[in-house]
């Protein structure tokens, strides 16, 4: 009986241990300016003098949700629309991020759904926090609009964005709690 109850209170103080960092956690990622998990405003350059806004959700899991300008009014000259982006993230170093990027891309004038494009980043934490990078963006065509490749066959045969540079340079800053 003994045993039972030493193994009791272990378990018991593991799940409060436990239970004080899942709550901790929060504050001690907004504590942390290299914490990913947040909502940042990204600035990607896709030519010079040229800034387009992005906001991106990350997860504390690796998941992230982005919204950006060719969702709905799009860009002058730019005959693309595009679905929220999922995607997910990780860190591979103490200061650097990657991240990988999907949405549905949509002919503006038809609303029809002529491929994928995929956004694979690289970001790196500046002194103050805030992430500074590049992305490659690409291209995946679909035969017609109920015909698309698999995005994540490594057979897929990715190539430029119509109309967009082959990559781009972009600063990050995370959301920080309105005062």
């Amino acid at each position: 009986m003994c045993a039972r109850h030493r193994f009791l209170k272990a378990a018991a103080a593991a799940l409060a241990l436990a239970a004080a960092l899942f709550v901790a956690s929060p504050s001690l990622v907004a504590d942390n300016p290299h914490a990913v998990a947040g909502t940042w405003v990204t600035w990607a350059s896709p030519a010079p003098g040229v800034q387009v806004p992005v906001l991106q959700t990350f997860s504390a899991d690796g998941y992230i949700v982005s919204s950006d300008v060719l969702m709905f009014g799009g860009l002058p000259g730019v005959a693309i629309r595009l679905t929220p982006m999922h995607g997910v993230w990780e860190r591979t170093g103490r200061n650097v991020m990657k991240t990988t990027n999907l949405a549905m891309v949509y002919d503006a004038a038809t609303n029809l759904l002529i491929g994928f494009v995929r956004s694979r980043a690289t970001g790196s934490f500046n002194e103050a926090g805030d992430v500074e990078g590049t992305v490659v963006p690409e291209f995946l065509g679909c035969g017609s609009p109920v015909q698309c490749p698999d995005p994540l066959s490594p057979a897929a045969a990715w190539g430029p964005v119509p109309g967009f540079p082959p990559s781009m340079t972009f600063t990050s800053r995370r959301l920080p709690l309105a005062e």
